[in-house]
């Protein structure tokens, strides 16, 4: 399955700053999100973010351009204003980033796929509070036959060659 900028989008789930802090590696993290969002920016690809009950979890640690949408479901396409947002993207192809691995990007991986739509998950973007959570989030969405990969290899791969306009910009962030 080959990425193209002009069929997919990124989703940012529930990055947020009363949980982000007890995930697994947050300070990693927060630079693979970051550098994944950026070069998604770069490549104008459009960008969803979400926030899990903001009045209880608090606000996007990502400065993003994007307003949050706030949502209590789980899966943010069972989400009605997130499954909006979704559908009018009109993109295919889905690349996820976020926390947990095991709840909010799982779920959100199945309803994506029971939906039509491709979920590719960002494995060094994405983490939970404890390890076997989010290996057993891994295992099982490679289960149900979705891309795992990582940040590095999305972006190169949308870019495809070092002549694309981009590249030098993307190379800078990477660095």
């Amino acid at each position: 399955m080959e990425l193209l900028p002009d069929s997919c989008a990124l989703l940012v789930v529930d990055i947020q700053e009363k949980l982000f802090g007890k995930v697994l590696g947050a300070d990693r993290l927060l630079e693979r999100i970051t550098l994944l969002y950026k070069g998604c920016k770069i490549l104008n690809i459009p960008v969803v973010v979400t926030e899990q009950y903001p009045q209880g979890l608090g606000k996007t640690v990502l400065a993003v351009e994007e307003a949050p949408l706030a949502k209590t479901a789980f899966s943010c396409a069972r989400d009605p204003a997130t499954k909006k947002a979704i559908e009018y993207c009109n993109k295919k192809v889905w690349i996820l980033c976020g926390i947990e691995s095991h709840v909010c990007i799982l779920q959100t991986v199945k309803s994506l796929l029971k939906e039509g739509f491709t979920p590719i998950v960002v494995q060094d973007a994405i983490s939970s509070r404890n390890e076997l959570d989010h290996s057993s989030s891994l295992q099982e969405m490679r289960a149900l036959g979705v891309r795992i990969t990582t940040v590095e290899t999305v972006l190169f791969e949308l870019i495809k060659d070092a002549q694309h306009p981009q590249f030098k910009e993307l190379s800078r962030l990477i660095k």
